[in-house]
């Protein structure tokens, strides 16, 4: 290579090296969250069958029937879904001796109908236990309020923005880099097994959930005109 194109190249890296610096000036990272609280609209319930007996085979008899009665009652509610969960059994010791066999099956009930699950629920508790229930926003609902919040949460990152735009004395800026995230706060309240010991339905109410948008990013401070 010659001189010639030895400095032509030298003069077109350092052309790309002050472009990179220009790049990357001025960046600062910026985040903002807006919220919302989001009436829980699904109520669940998680209710299940267990037996103990030194017969394993009697054992998942007396499951099965008791989970058919189940099924049947819930065919009943057209607005409750109810999936059955796994059948297990294991044996219990005492003393290092295999003294009897426990057995258990689950039943998860799901319905946007608080009454008619309550109401199930209290009818099931004849011969299975309730272990817990609980409310949460469907995904129905919950994305319509995320898709609510969106706008207010990138205008508050434009606010943001501008601030640090007039404190550093910036003429413009741009974004860089823009995310958007969402999170909620879990679950509604959870009723557990010790407190629904009765049998008749249980009152209760489906609270609310924190619903959020985040909006984080990058932005480029720019010089004013000159």
């Amino acid at each position: 290579m010659s001189m010639r194109w030895f400095l032509l190249s030298l003069v077109m890296m350092t052309g790309i090296a002050a472009a990179d610096d220009e790049a990357v000036f001025d960046r600062v990272s910026l985040q903002a969250e807006v919220s919302r609280e989001v009436e829980n609209d699904r109520m669940r319930a998680v209710l299940a069958v267990q037996e103990e007996g030194s017969d394993p085979a009697q054992l998942a008899e007396r499951i099965n029937q008791a989970m058919r009665w189940a099924l049947g009652q819930v065919e009943s509610f057209e607005s409750v879904t109810g999936e059955t969960g796994g059948y297990r059994t294991r044996p219990v010791y005492q003393k290092g001796t295999l003294t009897h066999w426990r057995a258990v099956q689950s039943l998860r009930l799901e319905s946007g109908d608080f009454t008619a699950l309550s109401s199930l629920v209290g009818q099931l508790q004849e011969k299975i236990q309730v272990q817990s229930m609980g409310f949460e926003v469907s995904e129905k609902t919950r994305r319509a309020a995320e898709n609510d919040l969106i706008d207010d949460a990138l205008g508050a990152f434009k606010v943001r923005a501008e601030r640090v735009r007039q404190n550093l004395g910036a003429g413009d800026w741009r974004i860089v880099q823009l995310n958007i995230g969402t999170r909620g706060n879990g679950p509604g309240p959870v009723y557990r097994m010790e407190t629904m010991a009765e049998r008749a339905p249980p009152a209760v109410k489906g609270g609310e959930t924190t619903v959020s948008v985040i909006v984080s990013g990058t932005i480029q401070l720019l010089p004013g005109k000159p």
